[in-house]
Protein backbone atom coordinates (compact mmCIF):
# COMPACT_ATOMS: atom_id res chain seq x y z
CA UNK A 1 0.00 0.00 0.00
CA UNK A 2 1.45 2.92 -1.04
CA UNK A 3 -1.31 6.25 -1.07
CA UNK A 4 -4.05 6.34 1.52
CA UNK A 5 -6.63 9.19 1.08
CA UNK A 6 -8.34 10.85 3.65
CA UNK A 7 -11.30 13.54 2.17
CA UNK A 8 -11.96 15.95 5.27
CA UNK A 9 -14.80 18.65 5.64
CA UNK A 10 -12.91 19.13 8.72
CA UNK A 11 -15.12 18.05 11.07
CA UNK A 12 -14.46 16.03 14.12
CA UNK A 13 -15.92 12.36 12.20
CA UNK A 14 -12.95 13.44 9.29
CA UNK A 15 -10.61 13.90 11.98
CA UNK A 16 -11.07 10.72 13.03
CA UNK A 17 -10.82 9.36 9.93
CA UNK A 18 -7.04 11.48 9.44
CA UNK A 19 -6.07 10.22 12.88
CA UNK A 20 -6.95 5.98 12.03
CA UNK A 21 -5.23 6.95 8.15
CA UNK A 22 -1.92 8.29 9.79
CA UNK A 23 -1.05 5.39 12.24
CA UNK A 24 -1.64 2.99 9.11
CA UNK A 25 0.56 5.43 6.78
CA UNK A 26 3.30 5.33 9.26
CA UNK A 27 3.41 1.87 9.54
CA UNK A 28 3.27 1.42 5.82
CA UNK A 29 5.70 3.98 5.53
CA UNK A 30 2.25 5.46 2.54
CA UNK A 31 1.52 8.87 1.56
CA UNK A 32 -1.73 9.95 2.92
CA UNK A 33 -3.18 12.50 0.40
CA UNK A 34 -5.59 14.73 2.51
CA UNK A 35 -8.43 16.21 -0.08
CA UNK A 36 -11.45 19.36 1.13
CA UNK A 37 -13.65 19.93 -1.68
CA UNK A 38 -15.57 22.69 -1.01
CA UNK A 39 -18.73 23.70 -3.18
CA UNK A 40 -19.22 26.72 -4.93
CA UNK A 41 -21.87 28.46 -4.38
CA UNK A 42 -25.13 29.03 -6.47
CA UNK A 43 -25.82 32.32 -7.39
CA UNK A 44 -29.53 32.95 -7.30
CA UNK A 45 -30.97 34.76 -10.59
CA UNK A 46 -29.27 37.05 -12.61
CA UNK A 47 -26.23 37.79 -9.63
CA UNK A 48 -23.12 36.89 -10.29
CA UNK A 49 -21.10 34.57 -8.12
CA UNK A 50 -18.56 37.06 -6.27
CA UNK A 51 -14.89 36.38 -7.25
CA UNK A 52 -13.76 37.24 -4.29
CA UNK A 53 -16.23 34.75 -2.18
CA UNK A 54 -14.60 31.74 -3.98
CA UNK A 55 -10.93 33.37 -3.34
CA UNK A 56 -12.01 33.57 0.34
CA UNK A 57 -13.18 29.72 0.37
CA UNK A 58 -10.07 28.53 -1.38
CA UNK A 59 -7.40 30.20 0.76
CA UNK A 60 -9.59 28.87 3.72
CA UNK A 61 -9.36 25.43 2.31
CA UNK A 62 -5.60 25.85 1.50
CA UNK A 63 -4.90 27.03 5.42
CA UNK A 64 -6.85 24.57 7.27
CA UNK A 65 -5.14 21.39 5.60
CA UNK A 66 -2.04 23.05 6.07
CA UNK A 67 -2.59 23.02 9.92
CA UNK A 68 -4.43 19.33 9.60
CA UNK A 69 -0.56 19.04 7.90
CA UNK A 70 1.18 20.22 10.51
CA UNK A 71 -0.79 19.52 13.20
CA UNK A 72 -0.06 15.28 12.29
CA UNK A 73 3.31 15.92 11.45
CA UNK A 74 4.34 17.09 15.18
CA UNK A 75 2.94 13.13 15.88
CA UNK A 76 4.40 11.78 12.66
CA UNK A 77 7.48 13.32 12.01
CA UNK A 78 8.59 12.47 8.84
CA UNK A 79 5.39 11.27 7.75
CA UNK A 80 4.57 12.01 3.45
CA UNK A 81 1.58 14.09 3.93
CA UNK A 82 0.11 16.29 0.97
CA UNK A 83 -2.58 18.22 0.24
CA UNK A 84 -5.26 18.94 -2.37
CA UNK A 85 -8.19 21.54 -2.15
CA UNK A 86 -10.85 21.71 -4.57
CA UNK A 87 -13.56 23.45 -5.72
CA UNK A 88 -16.97 23.07 -8.23
CA UNK A 89 -20.34 22.31 -8.72
CA UNK A 90 -20.24 18.48 -9.29
CA UNK A 91 -20.79 16.57 -5.82
CA UNK A 92 -18.08 15.52 -3.08
CA UNK A 93 -18.84 11.92 -3.87
CA UNK A 94 -17.42 12.19 -7.83
CA UNK A 95 -14.42 14.79 -6.51
CA UNK A 96 -12.88 11.82 -4.35
CA UNK A 97 -13.46 9.14 -6.35
CA UNK A 98 -11.81 11.20 -9.35
CA UNK A 99 -9.01 12.66 -7.08
CA UNK A 100 -8.80 8.60 -6.20
CA UNK A 101 -8.26 7.54 -9.42
CA UNK A 102 -6.02 10.36 -10.63
CA UNK A 103 -3.48 9.94 -7.56
CA UNK A 104 -3.83 5.59 -7.79
CA UNK A 105 -4.92 5.62 -4.36
CA UNK A 106 -4.84 2.36 -2.79
CA UNK A 107 -6.88 3.12 0.42
CA UNK A 108 -9.78 5.77 1.26
CA UNK A 109 -9.93 6.32 4.57
CA UNK A 110 -13.28 8.49 5.87
CA UNK A 111 -15.19 9.21 8.75
CA UNK A 112 -18.84 8.56 8.64
CA UNK A 113 -22.13 11.23 9.60
CA UNK A 114 -25.10 10.81 10.45
CA UNK A 115 -27.45 9.95 7.46
CA UNK A 116 -31.09 8.25 6.87
CA UNK A 117 -31.62 5.34 4.98
CA UNK A 118 -30.38 1.45 4.96
CA UNK A 119 -26.77 1.53 4.50
CA UNK A 120 -26.55 5.49 4.91
CA UNK A 121 -28.22 4.58 8.54
CA UNK A 122 -25.11 2.51 9.79
CA UNK A 123 -21.90 4.06 7.68
CA UNK A 124 -23.25 7.29 6.44
CA UNK A 125 -24.64 8.90 3.53
CA UNK A 126 -21.52 9.98 2.09
CA UNK A 127 -19.34 7.20 3.16
CA UNK A 128 -22.36 4.99 1.42
CA UNK A 129 -21.89 6.41 -1.65
CA UNK A 130 -17.65 6.70 -1.98
CA UNK A 131 -18.33 3.02 -1.18
CA UNK A 132 -20.50 2.37 -4.28
CA UNK A 133 -18.74 3.83 -6.92
CA UNK A 134 -14.94 3.48 -5.58
CA UNK A 135 -12.52 1.41 -7.52
CA UNK A 136 -10.41 1.20 -4.27
CA UNK A 137 -11.02 -0.07 -0.92
CA UNK A 138 -12.68 2.18 1.82
CA UNK A 139 -12.05 2.00 5.26
CA UNK A 140 -15.35 4.06 6.90
CA UNK A 141 -14.69 5.03 10.69
CA UNK A 142 -17.40 5.73 12.76
CA UNK A 143 -17.30 8.63 15.16
CA UNK A 144 -16.81 6.71 18.08
CA UNK A 145 -14.11 4.54 16.95
CA UNK A 146 -11.05 4.79 19.26
CA UNK A 147 -7.59 3.46 16.59
CA UNK A 148 -6.27 0.65 19.69
CA UNK A 149 -3.98 -0.80 16.34
CA UNK A 150 -4.91 -3.19 13.83
CA UNK A 151 -5.14 -7.13 15.84
CA UNK A 152 -7.59 -8.53 14.32
CA UNK A 153 -9.38 -8.56 11.08
CA UNK A 154 -12.93 -10.08 10.11
CA UNK A 155 -13.78 -10.36 6.26
CA UNK A 156 -17.30 -11.65 5.93
CA UNK A 157 -18.02 -13.76 3.01
CA UNK A 158 -20.71 -15.53 0.99
CA UNK A 159 -17.83 -17.49 -1.43
CA UNK A 160 -17.72 -15.15 -4.35
CA UNK A 161 -14.65 -15.37 -6.29
CA UNK A 162 -14.05 -11.74 -6.13
CA UNK A 163 -13.56 -12.80 -2.56
CA UNK A 164 -9.71 -13.85 -3.02
CA UNK A 165 -8.80 -10.52 -4.54
CA UNK A 166 -10.44 -8.59 -1.14
CA UNK A 167 -8.43 -10.97 1.07
CA UNK A 168 -5.37 -11.29 -0.63
CA UNK A 169 -5.39 -6.87 0.58
CA UNK A 170 -6.69 -8.12 3.77
CA UNK A 171 -3.95 -10.84 4.54
CA UNK A 172 -1.22 -8.20 3.14
CA UNK A 173 -2.26 -5.96 5.69
CA UNK A 174 -2.49 -8.34 8.21
CA UNK A 175 0.87 -9.45 7.78
CA UNK A 176 2.10 -5.65 8.22
CA UNK A 177 0.55 -5.17 11.61
CA UNK A 178 1.14 -8.86 12.61
CA UNK A 179 -3.01 -9.25 12.98
CA UNK A 180 -5.29 -12.29 12.62
CA UNK A 181 -7.42 -12.37 9.66
CA UNK A 182 -10.78 -13.85 10.26
CA UNK A 183 -12.73 -15.45 7.54
CA UNK A 184 -16.36 -15.64 8.74
CA UNK A 185 -19.26 -16.94 6.67
CA UNK A 186 -22.93 -16.14 7.84
CA UNK A 187 -25.06 -18.92 7.07
CA UNK A 188 -27.99 -18.56 4.81
CA UNK A 189 -31.06 -19.55 6.69
CA UNK A 190 -32.52 -21.47 3.87
CA UNK A 191 -29.51 -23.76 2.97
CA UNK A 192 -28.47 -26.61 5.81
CA UNK A 193 -25.56 -25.94 7.75
CA UNK A 194 -23.98 -29.15 6.53
CA UNK A 195 -24.03 -27.79 2.88
CA UNK A 196 -22.64 -24.30 4.20
CA UNK A 197 -19.90 -26.00 5.94
CA UNK A 198 -19.08 -27.77 2.95
CA UNK A 199 -18.67 -25.09 1.19
CA UNK A 200 -16.92 -23.24 2.97
CA UNK A 201 -14.62 -26.27 3.30
CA UNK A 202 -14.33 -26.05 -0.71
CA UNK A 203 -14.02 -22.21 -0.61
CA UNK A 204 -10.93 -22.55 1.47
CA UNK A 205 -9.23 -25.08 -1.12
CA UNK A 206 -10.14 -22.63 -4.10
CA UNK A 207 -8.70 -19.65 -2.58
CA UNK A 208 -5.50 -21.90 -1.01
CA UNK A 209 -5.09 -21.53 -5.15
CA UNK A 210 -5.19 -18.10 -5.33
CA UNK A 211 -3.08 -17.00 -2.12
CA UNK A 212 -1.63 -18.75 1.22
CA UNK A 213 -4.35 -19.24 3.78
CA UNK A 214 -1.93 -19.58 6.64
CA UNK A 215 -2.12 -17.90 9.67
CA UNK A 216 -6.14 -17.59 8.38
CA UNK A 217 -8.88 -18.47 10.48
CA UNK A 218 -11.98 -19.72 9.18
CA UNK A 219 -15.38 -19.56 10.64
CA UNK A 220 -19.13 -19.95 10.29
CA UNK A 221 -21.88 -18.18 11.90
CA UNK A 222 -25.09 -19.73 11.85
CA UNK A 223 -28.74 -19.81 13.48
CA UNK A 224 -31.69 -16.85 13.49
CA UNK A 225 -30.21 -13.79 14.79
CA UNK A 226 -27.51 -13.27 12.40
CA UNK A 227 -26.82 -9.76 13.29
CA UNK A 228 -26.76 -10.81 17.52
CA UNK A 229 -24.16 -13.73 16.62
CA UNK A 230 -22.12 -11.20 14.67
CA UNK A 231 -21.68 -8.96 17.13
CA UNK A 232 -20.92 -11.76 19.36
CA UNK A 233 -17.91 -12.69 17.31
CA UNK A 234 -16.98 -9.28 17.60
CA UNK A 235 -16.79 -9.09 21.10
CA UNK A 236 -15.15 -12.44 21.26
CA UNK A 237 -12.31 -11.85 19.16
CA UNK A 238 -12.00 -8.53 19.97
CA UNK A 239 -11.96 -7.11 16.53
CA UNK A 240 -10.49 -3.93 15.09
CA UNK A 241 -11.85 -3.75 11.57
CA UNK A 242 -14.60 -5.96 9.84
CA UNK A 243 -14.56 -6.00 6.19
CA UNK A 244 -16.77 -7.51 3.38
CA UNK A 245 -17.21 -6.79 -0.40
CA UNK A 246 -20.33 -5.04 -1.82
CA UNK A 247 -22.42 -5.93 -4.90
CA UNK A 248 -26.23 -5.32 -5.67
CA UNK A 249 -28.16 -7.59 -3.31
CA UNK A 250 -25.27 -9.56 -1.80
CA UNK A 251 -24.26 -10.28 1.76
CA UNK A 252 -23.52 -6.51 2.44
CA UNK A 253 -27.41 -5.52 1.52
CA UNK A 254 -28.46 -8.55 3.66
CA UNK A 255 -26.57 -7.35 7.06
CA UNK A 256 -27.77 -3.42 6.45
CA UNK A 257 -31.48 -4.55 5.49
CA UNK A 258 -33.29 -1.75 7.96
CA UNK A 259 -34.88 -4.54 10.37
CA UNK A 260 -30.90 -5.52 11.50
CA UNK A 261 -29.59 -1.85 11.25
CA UNK A 262 -30.97 -1.51 14.74
CA UNK A 263 -29.50 -4.75 15.73
CA UNK A 264 -26.01 -4.21 14.50
CA UNK A 265 -23.75 -3.13 17.56
CA UNK A 266 -20.79 -2.91 16.14
CA UNK A 267 -20.71 -0.17 13.71
CA UNK A 268 -20.94 2.54 16.78
CA UNK A 269 -16.95 1.62 17.10
CA UNK A 270 -16.01 -0.80 14.91
CA UNK A 271 -14.39 0.63 11.82
CA UNK A 272 -16.00 -1.14 8.19
CA UNK A 273 -13.70 -1.86 5.80
CA UNK A 274 -15.44 -2.33 2.20
CA UNK A 275 -14.42 -3.57 -1.47
CA UNK A 276 -17.01 -2.48 -3.98
CA UNK A 277 -17.11 -5.16 -6.65
CA UNK A 278 -18.07 -4.13 -10.34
Amino acid sequence: MKKILVPTDFSDNAHNALHYATFIADKLKAQIIVFNFFKIPISSGDVPIDPSLIEELENESIDTLQTLKKDVLEKHPGLDIKCISSSGLDNEVNEICEISDSNKVDLVVMGTKGASGITKAVIGSNAAHVIDNSNCPVLAVPEFAVFKGIKKIIYATDFNTSDYKSIHFLKELASDFAAELIIVHIADEHHSVIHEADQLEQFKQDLSKYTSIDKITFEMIAGIDIPERLNKLIEETGADIISMSTRKRNLFQRLFDRSMTKKMAYHTHVPLLAFHIQ
